[in-house]
């Protein structure tokens, strides 16, 4: 938004029911950069109401980037799709820290169910890497996310659940930047902390759909 900010957030208010999914999406995007209630709720609106998949993305991106919305978070990670429960659970990491003590042990417990999810029984479309975004955001939370990991890496009921906590905890890897390790640190964490392989999951790749 220019110096003109409000009358430019009227404009795009105006838009944001349109019937194309591209014009709708191009608002959603462009009200991250707002302030006001009015288009808090046109954002929320989208992410509980829109039927296109894309749309709701962005508004949970949206709303995330622009309050800690720890309640849009949540009702993002029960959607229909796995890219928006995903973007959800990515935005709960970032800004469920910085909740309140009560809020934050609500946050916890709902990303360890989430993670929890990518065990053995999992049948998720994402079965093969949404653990690591879960996994990421539970380590946000410092150690508190950490202890939770922990639980998951030592126990011994589910093999695959085990193997993506110690991945998470050990072989860390982020959107933003590789993270190296010589291979002497390498192996020796291996043969420290890693449960047995539980073997190799195949998924279908996720796409935005329009």
């Amino acid at each position: 938004l220019t110096a003109d900010g409000h009358n430019e957030e009227l404009v795009l208010l105006k838009a944001h029911d349109d019937t194309s999914v591209s014009v709708r999406e191009v608002v959603i995007r462009a009200l991250e950069a707002t302030r006001s209630p009015e288009s808090e709720r046109v954002l929320l609106s989208h992410l509980m109401n829109d039927k296109n998949e894309g749309v709701r993305y962005w508004a949970i991106s949206s709303l995330t980037a622009r309050c800690p919305a720890v309640g849009a978070c949540f009702a993002a990670m029960k959607d229909s799709s796995i890219m928006v429960q995903v973007a959800g659970v990515r935005a709960l990491g970032k800004v469920g820290p910085s909740s309140d003590k009560l809020l934050t042990k609500d946050c916890l417990e709902k990303l360890e169910e989430f993670f929890i999810s990518y065990g053995d029984k999992c049948k998720r479309s994402d079965a093969s890497w949404g653990w690591r975004v879960a996994g990421n955001a539970l380590l946000g939370f410092g150690d508190e996310g950490k202890v939770l990991l922990e639980k998951a890496r030592t126990q011994s009921e589910d093999k695959w659940l085990s193997w993506a906590a110690y991945q998470v905890l050990y072989v860390p890897q982020n959107a933003l930047a590789p993270v190296l390790t010589d291979e002497k640190t390498a192996v020796e964490t291996h043969e420290r902390y890693a449960p047995p392989f539980p073997g190799w999951r195949n998924d279908k790749p996720h796409r935005l759909r329009r």
